[in-house]
């Protein structure tokens, strides 16, 4: 029951899937049998209320009692500190209009990530969202471009991975000048060559190595790993759902 329930997860039949993830752990509580299995059901179950209806307190639940299940349940660590860290913009009027945002904490999603790592230290989804927690909510860049590296060295086609790394070397490694607003190399570079692509405003033979050159390669490796319209939902960055587990 609960693999058909994922299958029909991935194909975003999620109504479906609901239904089939209740019956997998119901049947797993009556039975006082495959621990796993029931937490699987419920943290995946748990998703879908989370990046796709939205529904942040019954995803809150569903989380909580797969932790009662079984404690060390990776994904559920990782997909519960996601849910308590705000750090998802896209989805941030939901926050507000749920009055979710009162229920945010920060600091109880940094144990639950840092919890779920202790456990499994090359789970890479969770090793995205902390980095992505800690570029956006902490602002601790250092420990940030870590958890990106050794992600990325573990996953090196893992598009959210990278997707998320590039904003980071666009937002946090590239200088900006604060008064024009462009990278600091825009003026240096282009005014001395007037050699620049008209559209981006980026330099076409930069001197240097620069990480926004570097953050437009890695968006090109995406779009080559993942077409537009491919299986990833651009609205969240949580993996729908975590395969591995």
């Amino acid at each position: 029951v609960y693999r058909y329930a994922r299958g029909l997860h991935v194909r975003a039949r999620f109504e479906e899937a609901v239904t089939l993830y209740a019956s997998a752990a119901s049947l797993c509580s009556r039975r006082g049998e495959w621990k796993d299995v029931h937490a699987h059901a419920l943290c995946n179950w748990g998703l879908v209320e989370h990046a796709e209806t939205e529904n942040f307190t019954r995803a809150h639940e569903l989380y909580r009692e797969a932790l009662e299940v079984d404690g060390g349940h990776v994904a559920t660590l990782c997909n519960l500190a996601r849910l308590l860290d705000g750090g998802n913009t896209q989805t941030w009027s939901t926050y507000v209009s749920t009055r979710w945002t009162n229920c945010l904490d920060a600091n109880a999603a940094e144990g639950l990530y840092r919890a779920a790592l202790k456990i499994a230290p090359n789970h890479v989804p969770t090793l995205t969202n902390y980095a992505y927690f800690l570029e956006n909510t902490r602002e601790s860049f250092d420990e940030a471009r870590v958890m990106y590296i050794k992600g990325m060295e573990l996953e090196p086609n893992n598009t959210i991975l990278l997707r998320n790394y590039a904003g980071f070397l666009c937002n946090v490694e590239e200088p900006y000048d604060d008064d024009t607003l462009m990278p600091v190399h825009f003026n240096t570079t282009c005014n001395a060559k007037g050699n620049f692509d008209p559209l981006t405003g980026l330099p076409i033979d930069p001197v240097v190595d620069r990480p926004v050159d570097r953050a437009r390669a890695i968006y090109g490796r995406v779009l080559d790993l993942e077409p537009p319209g491919g299986g990833v939902d651009p609205r969240t960055g949580i993996p729908v759902p975590d395969y591995k587990y």
